[in-house]
This record gives structure tokens, sequence and C-alpha cells, in this order.
């Protein structure tokens, strides 16, 4: 039975039961994932209600959303709309059928944590870039910075005369969108000055006046930082405490004058986050689709495969990449951060092909 709503909970809604968009016209569906794709049910939860849960069939939707009450009514539309719109972003290729965006990692670090992808200098990093553009990533992320569990931190001054040469020299010779991976606000004007149009904050703080007035940014989400994130990962409400954190910083960027088309999020997997909570983001990822904006996921190697795989080590873990990489896109995610962009690019093309 559907029946009136309370305001007192906050109200989130899952897509479920996704097919394909060319089914929404034979089916009872509605568009979800930016329209890429259509849901036949939904799932209406309220967390810590009694009932946190309910399911939906997609043609009950305009009957319940009249059931609703203010907020909840505006909340709910806004999600559904959200759910057939394609954001748009930097580096992502308009229309319901492209293939994910795939970000190709260009690591000028030391101590990143897959050490293939490590560049001991200048030309190295930027034979990697034309090297990842040609095998067909659209975005090119630099990083003069690692950011697993317990690296080491650069000074501002090193970062700078680390990451701008190599900036500087994709974005004269390579036809892919350059994203500079960093935190510090200095760091991410200098990089945009020198042709970078996309800013990877793995702490989502960057302030809207770092980025200009046409850069975009991918928000990400991080408990602590690379030093104790992983020390004592936690989650109150798990994706929904992610999707309440996400919303904030989305809305004081907007306030801020940031366009919601050059927003992306990322939830940080393992940034901060157990197995089963980095579990739980992908079951659910679809959840996130109703911020309206683009998602952004890197799982590319990440331990928590290993765990789940049982390869110990990054060098091992492409297949299990492969597959995480499928199941994101499957969910929503358009831009996916990856080591292995060939292998990546073949698995997305055949998976469509056969959907």
């Amino acid at each position: 039975m559907i029946g009136k709503s309370s305001p007192l909970r906050p109200l989130y809604l899952e897509p479920l039961d996704l097919v394909s968009r060319q089914s929404h016209a034979r089916y009872d569906a509605i568009p979800a994932l930016g329209g890429t794709t259509a849901a036949l049910s939904v799932a209406v939860w309220r967390p810590g209600g009694e009932t946190p849960r309910t399911v939906l069939p997609a043609s009950d939707l305009p009957q319940w959303l009249d059931s609703l009450i203010e907020p909840d009514r505006a909340r709910a539309a806004q999600t559904l709309s959200n759910w057939r719109k394609n954001p748009g972003f930097p580096g992502v290729a308009p229309g319901s059928d492209a293939l994910a965006s795939l970000m190709g990692v260009v690591n000028l670090t030391p101590d990143s944590f897959y050490a293939a992808s490590r560049q001991p200098d200048f030309a190295g990093a930027i034979d990697a870039g034309h090297r990842l553009s040609a095998e067909g990533a659209a975005i090119l992320d630099i990083g003069g910075q690692s950011t697993r569990p317990g690296s080491n931190v650069v000074s501002e001054p090193q970062e700078l005369a680390t990451i701008l040469p190599v900036i500087e020299s994709l974005t004269a010779n390579t036809d892919a969108v350059l994203s500079i991976d960093t935190v510090r606000p200095r760091v991410t004007e200098a990089a945009i000055a020198a042709g970078a149009r996309i800013v990877n904050d793995v702490s989502g703080l960057m302030p809207a006046a770092a980025l200009g007035e046409h850069a975009g940014l991918i928000i990400g989400h991080m408990r602590g930082n690379p030093a104790t994130m992983q020390k004592w990962p936690r989650s109150e409400r798990g994706i929904f405490s992610l999707y309440d954190w996400l919303e904030q910083r989305i809305e004081t960027l907007v306030a801020d004058g940031v366009s919601r088309n050059r927003i992306a999020i990322d939830p940080g997997f393992g940034f901060g986050k157990s197995v089963s909570h980095n579990q739980a983001i992908m079951r659910h990822l679809p959840i996130l689709s109703g911020l309206g904006v683009t998602i952004a996921i890197g799982l590319s190697r990440k331990a928590s495969l290993g765990f789940i795989s049982g390869a110990g080590q990054a060098a091992d873990r492409l297949p299990a990449s492969l597959a995480a990489a499928l199941a994101a896109a499957s969910h929503g995610a358009a831009i996916l951060r990856v080591h292995d962009v060939a292998a990546t690019r073949q698995a997305l093309q055949i998976a469509r092909f056969f959907r």
C-alpha cells in the first residue's frame, strides 16, 4: 500500500531491475543513470525508519509521488529528473550509447601503490600520457603526490615543479583532457593555467575560487588523510552518509558559482573505507545518480580487490580491475580512473556489444 509520507527522515531513491535503454518503450520502466538505462522498479529508502526500504514498480511512481507531502515530493521529483539527464562533464562523451570515459593514470611519484604506474622522470610521464591517450584515454590524470595509505607528503614547490612541465607538454601534444590530481588550491590554479581542465581532488574540499571560470572538479570522498584513512575505517550510515556529504559539497559549490556540468563525484573506493564499505558503495552506486552530476570512480588494482580475489599484489589484479570496471560502468559510473586503458576499453566494448 502506498501511504502518506513523513518528511522527518531523509528520503533516497535507488533504481532497480535495470534493463537496456531501448526497453523503456516496451516495458513500464523509467529512464535511469543519466538516461543510459531504464529501471523497472525503484527502492525508496528511509534509513532509520520502521520500514527503511520499500520497493515500488515503476508503474506505481506517479501515484506514489502524489501521496507525498513536501519537502519529500520535491526531493523525489528532482531525483527522478536527475536520473533522466546526462549531466555532462569535460572528457565525457555525450549520448546514452557512449562508453564510460577512461581516465588514464600518470603518476610522477616514487611511492604510488602500483609500481608499474610510477614514472621516474618527465620524459617517462610524457611518454606514458601519449601511450594512454593512443589506447583510448579521454582524460589523463597527472599526479605529483601519492594518495596511497601512508604515502609521503611532498612540498608544494616540489609538487608544482613535478607536474607543470608534464601538463604543459601533454596539453600541447595530445587530444586528451588533462586532469590534475591534487588537494592544493595553488597547485590547482597553476595546473589550470598550464592547460588542465579538470581537478581531481580526493579530499573533496577544493574551493570554488581555485577552479576559475571553466575547470571541472571531481569531488572525492575520503575520511582523514592518506596517512590516517585506513587506521579506523568507519561509516555512520553507509551510502547515505556518503550521499549527504557529497550533496552538501555540490550545493556549496553551486552556491559559489560552479555549474553542475562542471562537477563530478567520486565515492572514494578504498579511501578510509573497509572492504564491506567498498562493497556497499559498488552495490548501491546507482543511488548517487540522484545527485544529478557525473559519477567518477577509481577501482583499478586497489587493495580491496585483492582482499576479495586473493590477488595479494597490485601487479596481479588486472582481471579483478576489469570486472570492477564493468560493474561500475553498469551501475552509472561515467568516468573510470584506470591504469590499464587498452584492456579496460576492450572489456567495455565487448560488454556493450552483448548487452
